[in-house]
């Protein structure tokens, strides 16, 4: 597939897509874990804790807009590389497992749960003076679910890329 490199206008309304996919995934994901995680806090009356309300938008926005980067730059990529069109009949799931997929999203997972972990850790040292621990349950959903996310928007972002550029290139 020689036609794999796209002029700048081609590329300039993938990102603005993209931009609108990841605004759209955070505000969902956001809602949700919202929900789910202050929901008992302000049945209590207690209200919501605005770091982590704050949290749970951004850090869906950043995994999602980062996991379309690295896949549209490596779709582009593995385009010019090949005329294989396997990927055709692959499900997404087959996709997230190839292509470097999944190693991408752990180091996206990881490097999220850390600044996440940390920015929790921190607002606690300074309103409390102590480093308590984190909940379990939060660090998990820290870790995983960014990794879910990642692998899913990649591999469905890699295979929209691909099949963009073979409908372009196709005679």
């Amino acid at each position: 597939m020689e036609n794999a490199v796209l002029t700048p206008s081609e590329v300039s309304p993938q990102y603005t897509t993209m931009l609108k996919r990841a605004a759209l995934a955070a505000l969902v994901i956001g809602i949700v874990l919202n929900l789910v995680n202050q929901g008992p806090r302000v049945a209590a009356g207690i209200g919501i804790a605005p770091l982590q309300f704050t949290m749970v938008f951004i850090t869906p926005f950043l995994v999602v807009m980062v996991s379309q980067l690295f896949a549209f730059q490596h779709a582009i990529r593995d385009a010019g590389q090949t005329a294989n069109t396997n990927w055709l009949n692959e499900t997404w799931i087959r996709t997230a497992l190839g292509n470097e997929i999944l190693t991408r999203s752990a180091v996206i997972a990881l490097t999220m749960a850390s600044m996440n972990a940390t920015l929790i850790a921190g607002k606690n040292l300074v309103t409390t003076g102590q480093l308590t621990p984190l909940p379990a349950a939060l660090l998990a959903q820290a870790l995983f679910l960014p990794l879910i996310f990642s692998a899913l928007s990649q591999s469905l972002t890699y295979r929209r890329v691909l099949r963009d550029i073979h409908v372009q290139s196709s005679p």
